[in-house]
């Protein structure tokens, strides 16, 4: 993910507003990002990034996890 982010910064010195208006602009364009989490899609509203494909709903059963549909 961060390879994706640096790009936008090349032109910024590090700790500066520009750098960090960079990551944040990268963060924000950030579509369908794959992780072992699940999947990352940020937009300037939404900075957790995580939609209905990354969340299950478990219960206990007899002490086994069962998915609830």
């Amino acid at each position: 993910m961060l390879d994706r982010l640096v790009g936008n910064t090349k032109t910024s010195e590090l700790g500066t507003s520009e750098y960090r208006a960079a990551i944040r602009d990268g963060m924000e364009n950030l579509k369908d990002f794959v992780s072992p989490e699940g999947f990352y899609t940020m937009t300037h509203k939404s900075h957790s990034g995580v939609d209905e494909r990354c969340q299950v709903l478990v219960r206990v059963d007899n002490g086994r996890w069962k998915l609830v549909p």
